[in-house]
């Protein structure tokens, strides 16, 4: 498995907001709306230092999201 892991290299997520694309392993793709603005998101956050996101319950908005958007 740690073989496979140094070829593989580094995970890698790289977002191209303007031409609604991302990069995700060296495969280039685009998603939906919605879920490049989730990644957009996450990647904000993350680049601030903020604490990760827990996963939220059904039915129960997670407050960090209702508060971004």
């Amino acid at each position: 498995m740690q073989a496979a892991r140094e070829h593989l290299g580094p995970p890698a997520l790289t977002l191209l907001l303007d031409r609604q694309r991302i990069v995700a392993a060296g495969r280039d793709m685009a998603p939906p709306p919605a879920e490049r603005a989730f990644l957009a998101w996450f990647a904000r956050r993350a680049a601030a230092g903020a604490p990760s996101l827990p996963c939220p319950e059904d039915g129960v908005p997670e407050p960090a999201f209702r508060d971004a958007y």
